[in-house]
């Protein structure tokens, strides 16, 4: 027997006598960072990363499955997101699962315009699978968070074996934006 989220159950499962009680919740209206949030976790959907990674020359034997069940039970913990005080530093890591890199930045993008959106002064994250070692993907990340952030700085790297293509499994970076940038020393 399945019911929804939210509902209580009462009754004898012998029998099939249930009756459903629906408890109303306060709805309230969404704040800008809560959405950005929502828009955040949808970006960041791992099934779709890893629909979009199988499309590049990802070696079957490193190949992580992702089933349906899991993703939807892959729920993000923590305080909502408010926002952000002027003195105060946020930080956000992920694991990226592949940026699936375009002229205009693939997913990289996405992920510029959501540091923004969220107050993120540092975007740190593992597994953006891409060969940092070509010159041309390294040029369009950089041309990407110059074209999106007033203010950046990149850091990101990958190993150093050669790669057929854009797609090298693993690497990491970490991403400054806006005030922060004019405390790091290169």
């Amino acid at each position: 027997m399945s019911v929804a989220q939210g509902a209580s159950v009462t009754g004898d499962e012998n029998t099939g006598n249930t009756s459903n009680t629906q408890h109303t919740q306060t709805q309230r209206q969404r704040t800008a960072l809560e959405a950005s949030r929502d828009d955040w976790m949808t970006m960041l959907d791992g099934y779709q990363a890893h629909q979009e990674a199988e499309s590049q020359a990802e070696p079957t034997a490193a190949e992580i499955v992702l089933t349906e069940a899991n993703l939807l039970h892959n729920l993000p913990v923590g305080d909502v997101l408010e926002e952000k005080q002027a003195d105060h530093t946020r930080v956000y890591f992920s694991n990226f699962n592949g940026f699936q890199l375009d002229k205009e930045g693939g997913k990289f993008e996405g992920i510029c315009k959501e540091a923004l959106h969220i107050q993120a002064d540092l975007v740190c994250g593992a597994e953006h699978n891409t060969d940092t070692i070509k010159s041309y993907v390294r040029k369009t990340l950089h041309s990407t968070a110059k074209r999106v952030l007033d203010h950046h700085k990149l850091a990101i790297d990958s190993s150093d074996l050669p790669s057929s293509n854009n797609y090298k499994p693993g690497g990491t970076f970490i991403l400054a934006s806006g005030d922060i940038c004019g405390k790091i020393r290169a």
